[in-house]
């Protein structure tokens, strides 16, 4: 019984490993960098900032896009990421990324 149990739960501590990413948004800019994360949060990132997540498989992550534009999808969580990932984010970049995609 104590082994079906052992096991039991290393399998459900193993599904939820797997649906899961922690993720390190780090803010090497000098300017704050307005987030929209769906069902988490709606972070600012302080300039020189790290912010340690744990995003669940398939995440999306939007820029706040200055200038009137709506919000930009910067990243989506994937599987493959592997474990405690690293994004460095800087808010010119986030701009430059959203405009080549209107």
């Amino acid at each position: 019984m104590t082994k079906i149990l052992l096991t039991t739960f290393i399998l459900i501590y193993t599904m939820q490993a797997q649906s899961q990413v922690q993720v390190k948004l780090v803010n090497n800019g000098l300017e704050s960098i307005p987030l929209f994360i769906p069902g988490i949060m709606n972070p600012n990132l302080s300039p020189m900032s790290e912010s340690n997540v744990e995003f669940p498989i398939g995440q999306k992550v939007y820029y706040k896009a200055k200038r009137g534009r709506n919000q930009c999808l910067i990243l989506e969580v994937s599987a493959s990421w592997p474990a405690d990932t690293t994004i460095y984010l800087t808010r010119s970049e986030l701009e430059k990324f959203c405009e080549k995609r209107d």
